[in-house]
């Protein structure tokens, strides 16, 4: 409610509207995504569910979404003409991923792979319908790699049993355990895509979505600062790098260009 008057022109500036936790209806997605809305948190969670005849934010997913949101852009299309944006057929859900490319018209989507927040079937399904706009998030809390018991989370008990965190003495999600690596693995399991694919989904697909996957202008103070592009392998963007094996297991983990994680246990095996 009110979504028109809370965002008029949000891509006149530097933020990023997200959809999320939230009854919203179908309709009220399709307004926000013409007020400049570009992503959905944590699809399928805390979200009315997709009903075939109530699709809610699930089905802004559809690529029928752009055609309705072209209908709408038409007079603004006379008198300026946008580039298309370059679409995965729907039958062929690889996209092709140049970093140049425009943004699709459907909004982006983190999605929570660990394995408990969404079924895997869901998984697939959401990676099928828009491939492209895929990004993988953990949603992990403090407790991530501290093993089975009681944590906190701010002021409330958190239990953790292997791999699902829930609120002491209730069966509700608080949050997750899952390390992006474990993200990354489960979603190429899930959907069934090759490991280059899931890493985009946790690479360059966020990057677009904060603007980032392209060099940008900051101003601070009286100092005007070049932020180079992140998500990308290309002369002149950030030494963020990870080095991964077959199995996408993290092999060492570089930031700025300087090592800071080696994983010699998995090395070790690979010279042996």
């Amino acid at each position: 409610e009110g979504e028109g008057e809370t965002h008029p022109s949000p891509l006149n500036h530097p933020i990023v509207v997200s959809m999320g936790h939230t009854s919203a209806t179908y309709q009220d997605g399709l307004t926000a995504l013409s007020h400049g809305a570009t992503l959905l948190t944590h699809l399928y969670n805390a979200m009315n569910p997709f009903h075939h005849r109530d699709p809610g934010l699930v089905g802004l997913l559809s690529p029928h979404v752009e055609l309705l949101l072209k209908k709408e852009q038409q007079p603004l299309q006379k008198q300026q003409p946008r580039p298309h944006p370059t679409q995965p057929h729907p039958t062929r859900p690889r996209p092709q991923h140049h970093r140049h490319e425009s943004k699709p018209l459907r909004p982006f989507y983190s999605l929570i792979a660990d394995g408990i927040h969404v079924h895997p079937t869901a998984v697939s399904l959401a990676h099928r319908a828009h491939p492209a706009g895929c990004v993988l998030v953990t949603d992990a809390m403090s407790a991530m790699g501290l093993g089975d018991g009681i944590h906190s989370l701010g002021n409330m008990s958190v239990n953790i049993e292997g791999a699902r965190a829930t609120l002491a003495n209730t069966d509700v999600l608080a949050g997750s355990v899952a390390t992006m690596e474990r993200c990354v693995k489960n979603f190429k399991e899930f959907a069934g895509c090759d490991a280059g694919e899931a890493l985009l989904c946790g690479t360059l697909h966020p990057a677009r979505v904060l603007g980032r996957d392209v060099a940008r202008t900051r101003r601070r103070k009286e100092v005007v600062v070049v932020e180079p592009p992140v998500g990308v392998l290309e002369v002149g963007a950030a030494a963020d790098l990870i080095l991964v094996n077959d199995e996408l297991d993290v092999l060492g983990t570089w930031v700025g260009g300087r090592l800071a994680y080696k994983n010699d246990e998995m090395i070790a095996k690979l010279r042996a």
